[in-house]
């Protein structure tokens, strides 16, 4: 009777450890590379981030969706598994009105709105797991100090430059052009420079957020210094 009440009570405690079994790691699905960059580095090992293309669209089992919103990915909407928390990060920032009045989306392109977006980030990985949230909210830390460097630097840089105007084929520079005060278009003007940029990166040249910002400082100061 001794040894069964051993193996019944050893079994319980098999039973009650499968019970309160660590859950998996979280998956992330993010739907442009910017923000996928500041995803992963807050989840670091502690959650699954997958970057989603448009044309393979594959969010089986994530339990976060992070989009722009503001009808950039809105391809990305209607794939939403059910019950999954979702976070719209233009939804998080002030966004600027384009001429045609529709609101402009790459509301990354400001290291500044970019650490609010990272805020929004850390609380929602936070939310959606709660064992690791203390290492979201450090990681996010270190990466606010990273951005806030790459703001003061940019801002810099930019301050220098004579001529303030240039034309761009590639969308989305004017929450950039507005925090360096810059005045961007699309359209060609006498005397205004026209430089090829970068909105999205995700190319070897462009590989982190930073990169992406400093590629398109580069660029932009070549032509406007």
């Amino acid at each position: 009777m001794r040894k069964l009440a051993v193996a019944v009570l050893a079994l319980s405690f098999v039973a009650l450890g499968a019970c309160h079994k660590a859950p998996g790691r979280a998956k992330v699905a993010v739907s442009v590379f910017p923000i996928y960059d500041l995803v992963r580095r807050i989840a670091g090992p502690d959650a699954d981030v997958v970057l989603v293309e448009p044309s393979s669209p594959h969010m089986e089992d994530a339990r976060l969706v992070v989009l722009v919103g503001l009808g950039l990915d809105a391809w990305m909407e209607p794939l939403e598994p059910p019950k999954v928390r979702v976070l719209k990060v233009g939804d998080r920032v002030p966004t600027i009105a384009a001429k045609d009045g529709t609101i402009d989306s790459h509301v990354w392109l400001d290291p500044q709105r970019a650490r609010l977006i990272a805020t929004a980030i850390a609380e929602d990985l936070a939310r959606t797991d709660a064992s690791h949230a203390n290492a979201f909210r450090e990681r996010e830390a270190a990466l606010d100090a990273s951005l806030d460097a790459l703001d003061r630097e940019t801002d810099a840089r930019a301050s220098s430059w004579r001529s303030r105007a240039f034309a761009t084929a590639d969308v989305g520079m004017a929450y950039y052009a507005e925090r360096y005060r810059l005045d961007a278009t699309r359209d060609a003007k006498p005397g205004v420079p026209n430089v090829a940029l970068d909105s999205l990166g995700g190319t070897p040249q462009t590989d982190s957020y930073e990169a992406l910002i400093r590629f398109d400082t580069a660029a932009l100061e070549a032509a406007l210094r």
